[in-house]
């Protein structure tokens, strides 16, 4: 695990514990399977063992970590179920995402999200996985930001971060094809094509979906 700095600023020193376990966690810097010992992170961060083990107890709780008996606590590995219930909740987001993009998307407020398919392009011309995991992310999350939504936007953005990290536990076999299906997505979209922009949303979830089970097996 990279060491870390305390830095100062607003919030408890637990919640900083907490989102410097988390980034490590979703970067794959700390993998599916490995302990969170208390005593090691404390000395890695600089802190007592209070403020981790909160933090600790934090990430069990949202599902990022999980308690072994006998052993402790371990960064949650995911399972096929897991992968299951993320996009049973996932879809239907997606779609009324989608829907409500339609109605709002315009040339000028697309741009960033055209962006972030020629970034996800360059990431894949060079082998940058990190960079190409977060692009394709970030895609969906911008796309849902144009549903004026706030609601809607916060809860796909925890669910793409689930996924994200999820996928980044195994290699991604095909990334160009994920690329050109957002593109698909996006001239759907601003064709202001509803049924289209949904239809090809539901079949880029499903396509992921059984790729991240065949990753994942």
């Amino acid at each position: 695990m990279r060491s870390q700095r305390l830095a100062p600023g607003d919030g408890s020193l637990s919640d900083w514990v907490h989102h410097q376990l988390s980034q490590l966690i979703l970067n794959g810097e700390i993998e599916p399977g490995q302990p969170l010992r208390e005593v090691a992170i404390a000395e890695q961060f600089g802190t007592s063992r209070v403020p981790v083990r909160e933090a600790i107890h934090r990430l069990a709780e949202q599902g990022w970590a999980e308690r072994v008996p006998g052993a402790g606590v371990r960064v949650r590995v995911p399972t096929a179920k897991d992968i299951n219930d993320l996009f049973d909740v996932r879809l239907p987001l997606e779609l009324e995402a989608v829907r409500l993009a339609v109605a709002r998307i315009s040339l000028a407020n697309s741009e960033p999200i055209r962006d972030l398919i020629a970034t996800a392009h360059r990431c894949a011309d060079s082998g940058d996985e990190s960079g190409l995991s977060d692009a394709n992310r970030l895609f969906h999350t911008a796309l849902a930001g144009l549903s004026d939504n706030q609601l809607l936007s916060d809860l796909l953005g925890t669910l793409e971060l689930r996924a994200q990290w999820m996928l980044r536990s195994a290699l991604h076999e095909d990334p160009r094809q994920g690329i050109a299906e957002h593109e698909e997505i996006l001239e759907a979209v601003l064709a202001h094509d509803t049924a289209r922009a949904k239809r090809l949303m539901r079949a880029h979830l499903v396509r992921t979906r059984r790729e991240f089970h065949h990753l994942s097996s």
